[in-house]
């Protein structure tokens, strides 16, 4: 069989294709998960993150080992950017937004990270941002200071002055980000006034709920990236 894995800081969607069933995998399980079906699996494309995973991988699948690359989309000019450093999963995200919508798209994928993508006339790739997500904010707040708690995510928007600890947390981290891809998306709409914004990733609902004249992307958005690839 063949696999397509979107592999990300928490968790991996796996997938033999896009008519198949997708599975999710915590990340830190993920090799052993894969070991056990070594001998079944006959070539893996994976768009990862997590470059310890995708190393352990190659020791164990070797040349049936495919990873995601700008040089495995030459429908999107990547010449834009260091694609060096350009993740994997920002790559799968241009290539499904541009099967899905075309250009021109800003993509916002909301997950451990916040990133955004940029697919321009000409399936241009012109960058993006990337921001720590709202549960990253709040684990660094806490792991980092003395006194501040790790509070859990809402589900709606904090009033603008918390009358607690907690309660400014979520107000500092849900309205700043918030106002963050206001601002990105506002700065882009200035350059592009007819730009598609597509909102994808767990996180997602949050936002959408936020910003509701905007797209919620099909789910396993990235994977679906992916399944472009031969």
């Amino acid at each position: 069989m063949k696999l397509y894995l979107n592999i990300g800081n928490t968790h991996t969607e796996l997938s033999t294709g896009p008519d198949a069933e997708i599975d999710i995998v915590r990340s830190a399980n993920l090799v052993d998960f894969l070991s056990s079906k070594e001998e079944f699996v006959e070539a893996i494309l994976i768009a990862s993150v997590v470059p310890q995973i995708s190393s352990e991988l190659k020791l164990i699948f070797g040349q049936r080992l495919r990873v995601l690359t700008i040089e495995s989309v030459p429908e999107i000019d990547f010449s834009l950017v260091d694609g060096s450093s350009l993740g994997a999963d920002r790559i799968a995200n241009a290539l499904a937004a541009k099967q899905l919508y075309g250009a021109p798209v800003m993509i916002i994928d909301c997950g451990t990270c916040i990133t955004t993508e940029l697919l321009t006339h000409g399936n241009q790739f012109s960058g993006g941002a990337i921001l720590p997500g709202r549960q990253l904010q709040r684990k660094i707040l806490h792991e980092a200071t003395g006194q501040l708690p790790l509070i859990s995510l809402a589900h709606s928007l904090p009033q603008v002055n918390g009358l607690n600890t907690q309660e400014a947390i979520s107000a500092g981290i849900d309205l700043g980000l918030c106002g963050a891809l206001e601002k990105l998306i506002n700065a882009n709409r200035a350059i592009i006034p007819k730009l598609q914004v597509i909102f994808t990733g767990g996180d997602a609902p949050f936002f959408l709920e936020n910003f509701p004249d905007y797209t919620q992307a099909p789910k396993n958005f990235t994977l679906n990236g992916l399944f472009q690839i031969s």
